[in-house]
């Protein structure tokens, strides 16, 4: 069923502080090294105990996963690059039939849908339905029309001859916006699989999504201020922001005008666009419909943050 005439790839993670290697993704390197040719590659921050014989641990502190990658693609002999977050809980035959399926597409970036391994709280409902808007609809949508410029960072397959020396040398923690324009800027094949490539832990409080969502805004300032000069990029990072963090005011502003001419209509707009975000999981109702009150709020303190690390409100004074 697989591919193994691959000559070399590397599984690679990023441990950082105290962080240990999961015992799932030594299982997926255990199911990869009976596939193909595979080095297992862990970027930590110092020196673990390491009693895996197979994994081989490259220090590099204090440094963002950008730069990791950046420092792997020059020093490797692998072909291809499958980075998967230490804190992904792996689907291993959905990995093993994507690995196959993009090799076979000789694709130059390779992903799939993330999922989320928990949805017992209304906080971790809330952000499966935004996983889903985004991996199902809005990625798709984006890459297809010719305007993506993102990936899921916690799992991709990259070939190695296609990014080296063509990734920007600008360090940030948007690696998965910086690849993406990269791959668009330099025509690469890019391969999107539909299957769940793994579930992720969501953030549990409303707070601790909310500080993660200011560090995105502060990533994407960075991004913006770094490719202001090249109109070609900046277009399709603008386009990747708007369409993923502004689509609420789209969701709001259609229901405002039904609400002009039908108050009643845009009661039921709101029920049916809401239940479209369930994707089919009405018991998701619930956070659904919270959902659209909640996540326009979060996008806009994003909006905000977004607006003050770039600067777009500074006034300048006559001298």
């Amino acid at each position: 069923m697989y591919m193994n005439n691959i000559k070399k790839l590397s599984l690679v993670t990023f441990v950082s502080g105290p962080e240990v290697l999961t015992d799932d993704f030594l299982t997926l390197a255990d199911n990869l090294q009976r596939f193909y040719d595979t080095d297992v590659i862990v970027f930590v921050d110092h020196l673990h105990a390491n009693e895996n014989p197979l994994v081989r641990q490259i220090v590099s502190p204090s440094t963002t996963k950008y730069v990791r990658i950046l420092q792997l693609l020059l020093r490797t002999q692998a072909d291809y690059f499958l980075c998967v977050d230490n804190d992904i809980t792996p689907n291993l035959n959905a990995i093993l039939a994507f690995l196959s399926e993009s090799f076979s597409a000789q694709a130059d970036l390779s992903w799939g849908r993330i999922g989320v391994s928990s949805t017992s709280g209304l906080i971790t409902q809330l952000i499966k339905i935004d996983k889903m808007l985004s991996h199902c609809i809005i990625r798709p949508m984006l890459w297809r029309s010719g305007w993506g410029s993102s990936l899921p960072g916690q799992l991709f397959l990259l070939k190695v001859k296609a990014f080296r020396e063509r990734l920007s040398k600008i360090d940030t923690v948007f690696d998965d916006l910086t690849i993406g324009i990269c791959a668009r800027e330099h025509n690469c094949k890019v391969y999107f699989n539909q299957s769940i490539l793994g579930w992720e832990k969501p953030k549990a409080t409303l707070f601790s999504l909310l500080c993660q969502r200011i560090r995105w805004g502060k990533g994407f300032s960075q991004v913006v201020n770094a490719n202001y000069q090249f109109l070609n990029r900046l277009s399709l990072i603008l386009v990747h922001g708007a369409a993923y963090h502004l689509l609420w005011i789209v969701f709001w502003g259609l229901i405002y005008i039904t609400a002009l001419v039908n108050a009643n209509f845009a009661f039921l707009l709101w029920l049916t666009l809401t239940a479209a975000l369930t994707f089919g999981q009405m018991s998701l109702i619930t956070a659904a419909l919270l959902y659209t009150i909640v996540f326009p709020v979060i996008h806009l303190v994003w909006l905000i943050v977004v607006i003050f690390y770039t600067g777009w409100l500074t006034v300048s004074t006559p001298s």
